[in-house]
């Protein structure tokens, strides 16, 4: 009866499982908009843009879980790597 028990609680627990995932975010500065924009690659429709660098990235912060929902990800924590990029010409 033991065995039972223990084979229908890690059943339980896989269904409870989170996936972790990482992404890198990429935000570069459109000099002509006056604007950060943020891109990635690995998920799909991702592409939002801001005056303020720190505003973009809470927005970014709400926008992957719906977007990852629409590709059909489930119970899931997404670790996100931002990388800024921004060119200067200085004289």
């Amino acid at each position: 009866m033991d065995g039972d028990f223990s084979a229908l609680d890690r059943g339980k627990n896989r269904s409870h499982t989170v996936t972790m995932n990482e992404y890198t975010i990429m935000l570069t500065w459109d000099d002509e908009a006056s604007v950060w924009v943020a891109e990635c690659d690995d998920i799909p429709g991702l592409i939002l843009e801001s005056a303020s660098f720190d505003t973009l990235v809470e927005r970014v912060k709400i926008a992957i879980p719906d977007l990852l929902e629409q590709e059909g990800a489930e119970r899931f924590q997404a670790k996100l790597h931002f990388k800024a990029e921004r060119l200067a010409v200085v004289a």
